[in-house]
């Protein structure tokens, strides 16, 4: 009973942050709107996909707490697997604060000579090339872990890459749109808008996940894998997850 509670309140712990995450976010959002219309600018502070703006360094913040909840989570279960998880989220941190993929495009544009294709741009392909060399990094580091990993850890590192693709496809996907028929003012700002906006909302959902995780000490933050999946592919990817031997959650 007591236990029942307890789990209870912490449910109710993380919903009530994911709810002041996602009012901040709506806030970010309505700001944005509101510069853009009233004044017919769009305000470096106040448009969430400017660098620097309030909007970003909002996403800084909350990136920044998955990198220390991640560190935490090591020390909790003594699974180094989330070093993997580490790795990631202090990349997205360090690629928006200092616009990696960004620069390190900008760069493979010049030195590989990179041509436009397909509507876009020399630069856009470079950046494309420097998430794909990230993403090949990070994943081979994610595979390794998996393999060595608990079911727990495992059923976890579903979640959290089921939400993470979330954010991708609109940090690469939607990007990728915004690049090829982002012309226009209006057009850019509405590609510009869901692109930043989506990235926002994706980075809450993480955010609520891994704090709701780390309060009931990672042993069952709830599988969203099972809520999402069709009850049968649920059940081949239960087997799939427990199927190491000698491995137990």
């Amino acid at each position: 009973m007591l236990l029942n509670k307890m789990q209870s309140a912490q449910i109710s712990i993380a919903s009530t942050l994911f709810f002041l995450l996602l009012t901040t976010d709506l806030v970010f959002f309505g700001v944005h709107f509101a510069s853009a219309i009233l004044t017919g600018e769009r305000h470096p502070l106040f448009s969430i996909d400017f660098e620097r703006s309030y909007g970003e360094i909002f996403q800084y913040i909350k990136e920044f707490w998955l990198t220390l909840l991640m560190i935490n989570a090591i020390r909790v279960t003594g699974q180094r697997g989330y070093y993997a998880w580490v790795m990631i989220f202090l990349f997205t941190l360090c690629d928006d604060m200092f616009q990696i993929h960004e620069y390190g495009g900008d760069w493979l544009a010049m030195q590989l000579y990179a041509a436009s294709a397909w509507g876009i741009k020399a630069q856009d392909v470079g950046e494309l090339k420097v998430f794909a060399i990230a993403g090949v990094v990070l994943m081979a580091f994610m595979l390794a872990a998996l393999w060595r990993g608990s079911t727990t850890f495992r059923r976890v590192t579903l979640d959290l890459l089921m939400l993470f693709s979330v954010l991708v496809f609109f940090a690469v996907f939607v990007d990728l749109m915004h690049a090829v028929w982002g012309i226009g003012k209006l057009k850019s700002f509405v590609l510009a808008t869901i692109e930043d906006g989506g990235e926002m909302i994706a980075m809450s959902l993480l955010l609520w996940y891994v704090f709701r995780a780390t309060e009931v000490r990672w042993q069952a933050p709830g599988n969203l894998y099972q809520m999402v999946l069709p009850t049968g592919l649920a059940a081949r990817v239960d087997a799939l997850i427990a199927w190491r031997p000698g491995r137990v959650g």
